[in-house]
């Protein structure tokens, strides 16, 4: 160790392309500008780092930043709608929804046409049965619009 002046052997994996020895004589002038346009600067990445986020956004929660338990993904909107399906046929049973769907489907229930009023009146029934607005987009494919403004 005392012949290579107290350096480590090079790593042969090392990322840096050059390297400087220290010397013991002080007045040498070393220009460092030289030998910061010698180095090639490369990606050096940590062992370990890949699955770690860079930057945490503003609008995080601290709940986020916890190591607690994870939470799952939210439910999509068609997992939702699925489900909302399946609560409807399970209280009004499947004919029932059926029947409601084949009548709603056969009228001309868009703005200004003949049916629109009977179509308003038929999804004011189902709420009054106690349908949630998803629930009744779900069965008919009403837009929820539409269902916000029969609400008030």
């Amino acid at each position: 160790m005392d012949d290579d002046q107290g350096l480590l052997p090079l790593d042969p994996n090392h990322k840096l392309t050059t390297t400087a020895a220290a010397t013991d004589d002080s007045s040498e002038d070393v220009n460092l500008d030289a030998a910061y346009d010698e180095i090639e600067y490369m990606d050096l990445k940590v062992p370990g780092k890949e699955g770690c986020p860079r930057a945490e956004k503003k609008g995080q929660s601290t709940a986020d930043k916890r190591g607690g338990p994870k939470q799952h993904s939210s439910l999509t909107s068609e997992m939702k709608t699925s489900r909302a399906v399946a609560r409807v046929t399970q209280r009004l049973g499947l004919e029932r929804v059926h029947e409601i769907q084949l009548e709603y489907a056969s009228l001309k229930s868009k703005f200004g046409e003949l049916d629109y009023d009977k179509a308003n009146a038929m999804i004011r029934n189902l709420m009054a049965m106690g349908l949630s607005q998803i629930e009744i987009r779900g069965i008919l494919g009403v837009g929820g619009y539409r269902l916000q403004r029969l609400y008030r």
